[in-house]
């Protein structure tokens, strides 16, 4: 799948924004003012020891369908527009505040008896990414209900760690660094992408830039070196390998996540 520069971290930067901008006013809207008792005051504060019954919030296969509501959404998500700001602007503008907080959530695969839940999320618009799917199969039915079931129809984020080699297992960034090829780095880079890509992923956390010389931090098998220069151009090929962009901004490969 070819993927528009700038949607997915667009989408989610303009879904923050107008989550926090939204949350206190929204906050205000649910709670709404103390009610007051026949007495004109509000209700007392539940003493110590007494037991007070949770709150129970709509499960997502009770909550109403947007067909339900009368609210059906006005703009899809189209990933070949001209004009991506301006879509993107659009789209946001269309989802209600609960869309835009299930963009920012991400949930990861679960055994067969989370599968119904996380379908039913998906449908919702209360999901936004998922991490380590099983395989090919679950992506393509994640992504088949986000695109034709959801209520803006965006496509999932699925990510996954391709930190150095999917299939094909590469020396870890550190022994990458030590050949100071950055063409290498990038054509590793560009095989992993095209493995992981094959399994429906299109977002990898890497390359971990962090300049370490402790080899007592837990993480130092992922750095590119102790040398800032030096980690930077491998970064850089490391990114260009992944994400694999044409002149358009079209992204053949995967998401990098630096």
């Amino acid at each position: 799948m070819k993927l528009k520069r700038r949607w997915a971290s667009a989408i989610l930067a303009a879904a923050l924004a107008a989550f926090l901008a939204g949350a206190a006013a929204s906050a205000q809207q649910l709670t709404g003012p103390a009610p007051e008792s026949r007495e004109g005051k509000a209700p007392a504060e539940p003493r110590a020891d007494e037991v007070v019954p949770a709150r129970q919030e709509p499960r997502p296969s009770d909550a109403p369908r947007p067909s339900e509501t009368g609210s059906q959404p006005r703009v899809r998500f189209d990933a070949e527009v001209e004009d991506v700001d301006a879509a993107i602007d659009a789209l946001v503008a269309d989802m209600p505040l609960t869309e835009k907080i299930g963009q920012l959530c991400q949930v990861a695969a679960e055994g067969a008896a989370k599968t119904q839940a996380t379908w039913d999320a998906i449908r919702f618009g209360q999901v936004g990414s998922i991490i380590n799917a099983p395989d090919r199969a679950y992506v393509d039915e994640a992504q088949r209900i986000a695109r034709e079931e959801s209520p803006h129809g965006i496509p999932l984020l699925i990510g996954r760690d391709v930190i150095h080699g999917y299939r094909t297992v590469f020396p870890i960034p550190l022994g990458q660094a030590a050949s100071w090829h950055p063409e290498l780095v990038e054509r590793a880079a560009a095989v992993a992408a095209g493995e992981a890509a094959s399994e429906g992923i299109n977002w990898t956390f890497a390359p971990m830039v962090d300049v370490c010389r402790d080899p007592r931090w837990g993480r130092i098998a992922e750095t590119l070196g102790e040398d800032p220069l030096l980690a930077s151009d491998l970064a850089a090929a490391m990114v260009r390998g992944f994400q694999q962009e044409d002149d358009d901004g079209k992204l053949h490969g995967l998401v990098a996540c630096v």
